[in-house]
């Protein structure tokens, strides 16, 4: 009786603040929707899909122990669109759906508690022209978590120490057409929720899911015929040139750096990358200054390579890095970089990064990145 009241306080406590955009999101679709009605081809395929997960709980590091053996289970609500026009085919050589979603997770653990979240997303499809189509989905957003840790309260949460988080998660799916209106898709999922390093304790959860969710389409309409260019000579595409600022907060603390990455084209939607980049943490400091360091050197630098996902507008990457210098020992040699980043033109974008040592995160940067690139080859 008690877990049944407890749960129904945690819906009345934060089931209000996602029933008013579940009302509102529909009428905003279908508003779009009607703008377009007089067109012979829509611009884009409104649509949305209802979904149910199911997974567990990765347990990555001996000091999140206490979440072995939880059965995460979710739905989640997805107000989307298909690009139909020339301008995304020209840009990856796909049809993405973009959109957003709502979802609801009980995490299986008392000291987890639940899980609210909200994300945008793209979903290009590797496959369009087939009925039976395969797609990989990125998504990025806010989750607001129940139980956060506290030293007297809820000591044993060492995932998490901030209700409000990020929320990153990357699925692979294969969707199905039911009917005209109605299509299907199956898909394994992976889900991350950090603070990015602002506050510790934050080990994180991951989980992975696996998803069965159903699409209601608004404005049903077959996908444009298009095929790859196979003229396209990619060795002829110019190098694109980075310029990158960053800056975060760590405990309160500044941490800041920039960088200059190349990132050569090699397919319509892949790229190589290489890079370096500086790092001043001040968050750093402060610890060495709590260990009594005396020579206190919170400044890094480092070399990366990586590849990228080009989807249209969004970026999405993953990189290796190794410090090529660091006069300290709170780290080791290797670390990795995640980022996903939206353009507002070819010159200029902005985005987030996860930079994270193994399977503990570090610390997550917002961003921009200034773009050059040289002339096409001849």
């Amino acid at each position: 009786m008690y877990a049944v009241e407890t749960k129904m306080r945690y819906f009345k406590k934060w089931g209000s603040g996602f029933i008013i955009p579940l009302l509102l999101i529909p009428h905003l679709i279908l508003s779009q929707h009607a703008l377009r009605s007089d067109t012979i081809a829509p611009a884009s395929i409104y649509s949305i899909g209802l979904a149910t997960h199911y997974g567990f709980v990765f347990v990555h590091s001996k000091e999140v122990k206490n979440t072995q053996g939880s059965k995460p289970w979710g739905i989640e609500l997805d107000f989307n669109k298909q690009l139909l026009k020339n301008e995304s085919w020209d840009e990856c050589h796909c049809f993405p759906r973009t959109g957003i979603v709502l979802s609801y997770f009980n995490l299986d653990n008392n000291d987890l508690g639940h899980s609210f979240n909200a994300a945008i997303y793209i979903e290009p499809f590797i496959n369009p022209s087939h009925r039976v189509k395969v797609s990989m989905k990125g998504a990025a957003g806010l989750s607001w978590l129940t139980n956060p840790y506290h030293e007297t309260t809820n000591p044993e949460n060492k995932s998490y120490s901030m209700a409000l988080n990020a929320y990153l998660g990357l699925g692979l799916g294969v969707n199905f057409k039911i009917s005209r209106k109605i299509h299907a898709k199956f898909s394994a999922y992976y889900n991350h929720i950090s603070n990015g390093g602002l506050k510790d304790p934050n080990y994180g959860i991951n989980w992975p899911t696996l998803t069965v969710q159903a699409f209601y389409l608004i404005n049903p309409a077959p996908l444009p015929l298009r095929e790859k260019d196979k003229n396209v000579n990619y060795k002829n595409k110019p190098l694109r040139k980075d310029i990158i600022l960053y800056l975060t907060q760590k405990n309160d603390y500044a941490i800041w750096g920039g960088g200059f990455a190349v990132s050569k084209q090699i397919s319509g939607m892949n790229a190589l990358t290489l890079g370096t980049e500086v790092t001043s943490d001040h968050a750093l400091e402060k610890r060495m200054e709590e260990d009594e360091v005396e020579d206190k050197n919170y400044v890094y630098a480092g070399l990366l390579a990586g590849h990228e996902f080009l989807m249209g507008r969004f970026n999405f990457s993953q990189q290796i890095g190794v410090y090529i210098y660091k006069d300290n020992d709170y780290y080791n040699a290797l670390y990795q970089r995640y980022g996903l980043m939206y353009s507002i033109s070819k010159l200029l974008s902005f985005g987030v990064n996860l930079k994270a040592h193994g399977k503990e995160a570090n610390f997550l940067d917002g961003r921009i990145v200034l773009s050059l690139r040289g002339k096409k080859k001849l």
